[in-house]
């Protein structure tokens, strides 16, 4: 999901730089996404990070970490 994510944000306004898109599991239940972005290597400026949440956001709605529950 990171190569996916990475490619994701790199197609928004002002984040073709990225390098990175690190991810961390979340313990949540039902149908909730199961994951989130932890941080953009580089760090983006405010108004390309809220381009790349909401291509993030977009991709976890479409996609979760298999394995159930996570701490």
């Amino acid at each position: 999901l990171e190569v996916l994510g990475l490619e994701w944000v790199r197609r928004e306004q002002g984040c073709d730089h990225v390098e990175a898109v690190n991810i961390k599991p979340l313990n949540v239940q039902g149908t909730a996404p199961n994951w989130d972005v932890v941080e953009f290597i580089p760090p983006l400026d405010p108004l390309a990070e809220v381009y790349a949440r909401n291509a993030i956001n977009r991709l976890r709605q479409m996609y979760a970490l298999a394995g159930g529950q996570y701490d």
